[in-house]
């Protein structure tokens, strides 16, 4: 697998700085990894010393390593006089592990012109062809 890797420094909002490793698989486009440190704790560990304590999230194993896959629907939906529940409209798309991005059914930059719909954009992660190249 490939991947890339992301250091940063996260200031301001009240909280104290921090330094920030994500680390996301390439083919599934998932950040899975996120390790967070003190200033001080990013210095002792890019200086050799070993076992530096940090906050550690991992989330999605389960999805690494899938591919990523998207498209964009024009979704029936009025913005500005339709009564129904959002998940209503969108429930015909949110087929075969297809998930929308939800704010796109609200956001009067997605309205198609001279039309009473949306353009949805749908994701889903499916797994790798038995025999794929790594």
């Amino acid at each position: 697998m490939k991947g890339h890797i992301s250091i940063s420094r996260r200031t301001g909002g009240g909280v104290p700085d921090s330094i920030h490793i994500e680390i996301e698989e390439d083919n599934s486009s998932i950040t899975f990894v996120d390790f967070e440190l003190t200033l001080e704790a990013f210095t002792q560990a890019i200086t050799g010393h070993g076992n530096v304590p940090g906050k550690l999230t991992v989330r999605a194993l389960d999805r690494v390593g899938w591919t990523a896959e998207n498209k964009t629907e024009e979704v029936p939906y009025d913005l500005y006089s339709d009564e129904r529940n959002p998940k209503e409209a969108l429930a015909p798309f949110e087929v075969n592990g297809w998930r929308a991005r939800k704010g796109d059914l609200d956001n009067m930059h997605c309205k198609v012109p001279g039309k009473k719909a949306q353009r949805v954009v749908f994701f889903r992660h499916v797994p790798p062809r038995s025999g794929a190249a790594e």
